[in-house]
């Protein structure tokens, strides 16, 4: 544990978290729906969010068939995702959210590990990591690398165990319900960043709206080790 901060590490989702990505997922999903001859609504979008991109391609092909479409294979689905999404970053890479940039900044000369864990596919990961810095963590977690996605405990598990710290003495910020669930079933103190859905508080999370202002100290002020 740092003889500093009360935890021992700071893990991050990307996707809506670091990144303002969610508008760009929304669009594109819209835009592969649209081809099946499938509508995507608002509450197709939060029933997404935070999800992998097989449990939101599976989700997508069964609105297909329920469409009166053929259903499309979920995999192949996968594959044309990932190309309108690595266009959409190409034509418009994402930025940090606010808040972010200080906060990253923090973190890392606090010499705290870091991670990244990520329900999206590396490819995903690795184009926005060009964007906005891939020096910032010292382990990245992608879907490729978990059998198993949000809400399932093991992508902040094994981001744990990457870093060789106690899950249940890190500090994870997310922006989703999936996400939320996830770090909290790994035992970790989760910060969620409540902005396009709704989080309810745990025994061991806050909710902010933003990141605006959130630094270490504050984080150390609301953060409640393990019972």
């Amino acid at each position: 544990m740092s003889s500093v901060w009360p935890f021992e590490a700071v893990l991050f989702d990307m996707d809506g978290t670091l990144v303002d990505t969610e508008p760009v997922w929304r669009v594109a999903e819209a835009e592969l729906m649209h081809g099946f001859g499938a509508e995507w609504t608002a509450e197709d979008q939060d029933l997404a969010m935070g999800g992998s991109a097989t449990r939101v391609t599976t989700y997508m092909a069964d609105k297909v068939a329920a469409s009166g479409g053929q259903r499309p294979d979920p995999e192949i689905l996968v594959d044309m995702f990932d190309r309108v999404m690595l266009r959409m970053f190409a034509e418009s890479p994402p930025e940090l959210k606010p808040g972010t940039p200080e906060l990253l900044v923090q973190v890392a000369s606090s010499g705290l590990p870091t991670a990244l864990v990520s329900s999206s596919p590396r490819r995903l990961m690795t184009a926005i990591l060009g964007g906005i810095g891939d020096d910032w963590f010292d382990v990245t977690v992608a879907a490729e690398d978990v059998d198993h996605h949000k809400p399932d405990p093991l992508p902040y598990l094994r981001a744990a165990e990457l870093l060789g710290v106690d899950p249940a003495r890190c500090v994870v910020i997310e922006d989703s319900r999936p996400g939320v669930e996830s770090a909290a079933a790994a035992g970790a103190f989760v910060i969620a960043v409540q902005e396009l859905t709704v989080i309810a508080p745990g025994p061991r999370s806050v909710v902010v709206d933003s990141l605006i202002g959130v630094d270490l100290a504050r984080i150390a002020s609301w953060y409640r080790g393990p019972s």
